[in-house]
């Protein structure tokens, strides 16, 4: 198991952002290098699912709230398929993005919305799932970082979310470690 993961499982691992937005923030990585969850093997996708449900409950029950964001397709900064959890309840109005924006069910339904994309974004909120398309990425990320901020002590700069050090790495290692061992 990494030095990092808070979590580990066959395929899967849950670790601190090394570059938080805000405390609580999280990463469901693969083991073996694929780029986007949307590529993993099926056969891997219970495991993907139990893994998010250990996610959430933690930021439900450590923040009341919790969203999950991945940045999709092969035009991404870091090409590994690393998923965000954070404790954040996003609000996505899908009308304000002219119906491009669509609920999903299941991670099956997201590998149908982006063969041949360039980008995308996969969000998980307490309401539904989405596919956000390429034309529909910067909006809905600037979105993101608003209600982020709003929610937490994440702070915009230039549009952009801060991204603390190892003093909030901390941070979520302690909560994670306080949840898990029901120490609260």
């Amino acid at each position: 198991m990494s030095r990092l993961a808070l979590w580990a499982g066959e395929h899967y691992l849950v670790i601190p952002d090394e570059h938080p937005r805000c405390a609580g923030h999280v990463l469901v990585l693969t083991r073996e290098h694929v780029i986007d969850h949307a590529d993993a093997p099926t056969a891997w996708l219970h495991e993907l699912e139990a893994t998010q449900k250990k996610v959430r409950r933690f930021h439900l029950e450590m923040f009341g709230r919790y969203s999950f964001w991945e940045n999709g397709g092969r035009r991404k900064e870091v090409p590994h398929a690393h998923l965000h959890g954070i404790p954040v309840e996003l609000s996505i109005d899908r009308t304000r993005f002219e119906g491009r924006v669509r609920e999903i069910n299941v991670w099956d339904d997201l590998r149908r919305e982006v063969v041949a994309v360039e980008r995308y974004a996969y969000v998980e909120t307490g309401r539904a799932r989405y596919f956000i398309p390429e034309d529909q990425y910067w909006p809905l990320l600037a979105l993101v970082r608003r209600q982020t901020a709003a929610q937490t002590e994440g702070q915009l700069t230039h549009d952009a979310l801060v991204r603390y050090g190892p003093e909030v790495v901390a941070r979520t290692q302690a909560l994670w470690a306080a949840w898990d061992s029901g120490n609260l």
